[in-house]
């Protein structure tokens, strides 16, 4: 979310959560726009240790208006992301321009089944009750709830969509998801913390400006603890106009900037539709590859746990130490890990695998 953007941020508490940032004054057929930021957060009882679910997209409009309905968050492939696991922050997605007005209708399109994983380790599909929503082509189901949202002109807003897990239902073996919009005020003390790439437009004085997917532009500061390496070597890097990069930090709702913790500079290419990059937990591990509990995907169709193989080829990198391997693979870690997806094996094939810091 840039500061003169439309912003969009979707956190996860115990719930799906989206932030809004807005510029502002009357009904949304104005010209004036304002900048929303987007957050997801989470919330399905206890007896489930990971709820993931599929994204597609986030609207906002009108009720009764079909035309006031914009888009705020769009994946045509699909986010899997795991609900549960932002119980205590949320995950910034990215920025959008939005008409200045209010808006008092929210519309979440998700894949028509989440997996749950139990607090035993047994995983499950369950269908979503489309009876509840309105089914789209796809394997998709859209689902309205109210808000109450103000965009002013030349102003932020954040908008938080919240996965009110406890408040999930199944009946006749369907679940019924819980959608609200969570104010900014009933955040308490969570972190919004983004995970985003972009292009580096501008390098300044420990700050840089980053162009997201969709064109809008948000800054980064920078502090004596960010470390920024090259994604294939690991090797400390510097900072360029023109680089394809990787942000991970936290986010500053009043002024829209992202204090980096990590920044990689994508040295390999983004290659082709069978490219995945997958963030997630380490479950089992056995002779040349290990099972992974996926908590981030852009790949929404992978499912919930992977398969990942590895050779000789494979880079792996450890934040803190000066070497990595696989023998320092160990279950519970968090990984991120990039490589080859096949959808008929369901094995992630790794190229390099980047195991989290401990304080991450």
């Amino acid at each position: 979310m840039s500061t003169h953007k439309l912003l969009y941020w979707l956190p996860l508490l115990a719930g799906l959560a989206i932030f809004l940032a807005g510029c502002g004054g009357g009904g949304t057929g104005g010209t004036e726009q304002g900048s929303v930021s987007v957050f997801v957060t989470d919330g399905l009882d206890d007896q489930y240790s990971h709820v993931n679910v599929t994204v597609y997209q986030i609207a906002v409009g009108r009720q009764g208006d079909e035309g006031s309905f914009q888009s705020v968050f769009e994946d045509s492939a699909g986010l899997m992301m795991d609900v549960r696991a932002l119980a205590n922050l949320s995950q910034f997605l990215g920025i959008s321009t939005l008409p200045a007005g209010t808006y008092n209708r929210a519309r979440v399109v998700l894949g028509n089944q989440m997996q749950l994983t139990s607090t035993s380790g047994s995983s499950e599909m369950a269908a979503l009750d489309a009876g509840v929503g309105r089914p789209l082509d796809g394997n998709k189901i859209a689902f309205e709830f109210p808000i109450q949202l103000m965009v002013q002109a030349m102003q932020n807003s954040t908008f938080v969509v919240d996965f009110d897990l406890p408040s999930f239902s199944i009946v006749n073996g369907l679940v019924r998801p819980a959608l609200r919009h969570l104010r900014e005020h009933e955040m308490g003390n969570r972190p919004h913390l983004a995970e985003i790439k972009g292009t580096v437009t501008e390098v300044g004085q420990g700050q840089f400006s980053l162009r997201l997917r969709n064109g809008a532009v948000v800054t980064v500061a920078l502090t004596d603890q960010t470390v920024i390496r090259n994604e294939r070597s690991g090797s400390p890097a510097t900072l360029a106009v023109g680089q394809r990069v990787e942000v991970k930090g936290t986010v500053d709702t009043s002024t829209m900037t992202i204090t980096a913790v990590r920044i990689k500079i994508k040295d390999t290419p983004d290659e082709d539709d069978a490219t995945a990059e997958v963030k997630g937990w380490v479950k089992e591990i056995s002779e040349g590859q290990f099972i992974l509990q996926v908590r981030m995907s852009p790949h929404g169709q992978m499912g919930a746990l992977v398969t990942v193989t590895y050779d000789e080829q494979t880079a792996w990198h450890r934040e803190e130490r000066s070497s990595a391997g696989p023998a320092d693979l160990q279950v519970g870690l968090k990984v991120e890990v990039k490589g080859t997806y096949n959808p008929t094996s369901h094995t992630l094939s790794a190229r390099i695998i980047d195991m989290e810091a401990e304080s991450d």
